[in-house]
């Protein structure tokens, strides 16, 4: 595993928790690496694909290459709790 599939942000496990808090299922994916996105989210019948990041973080080359190659459903940038329930509300819908 490189050292990349290791690393997460500071704000990680309280944006995962507080997805779990609101009644999310939420499948910790940090460790995959190789681009992959952090979280895995179900909620209220959709699927959604997360990439925390810290407000000034950046995306590798890797993320964006699986980015820019997604063609599946919802694919989300989020920064902060606030973020993370405003994309579960979003899913509500």
């Amino acid at each position: 595993m490189s050292k990349y599939a290791r690393k997460v942000d500071s704000n990680h496990a309280e944006i995962r928790d507080a997805m779990r808090a609101y009644g999310a299922y939420v499948f910790d994916a940090s460790a995959t690496g190789r681009g992959f996105v952090d979280l895995v989210v179900g909620y209220a019948g959709h699927t959604a694909l997360v990439e925390i990041k810290s407000p000034k973080g950046k995306f590798t080359e890797a993320q964006l290459n699986f980015i820019e190659n997604w063609k599946g459903g919802i694919l989300a940038r989020i920064e902060d709790v606030d973020g993370a329930i405003r994309l579960l509300k979003t899913m509500e819908k």
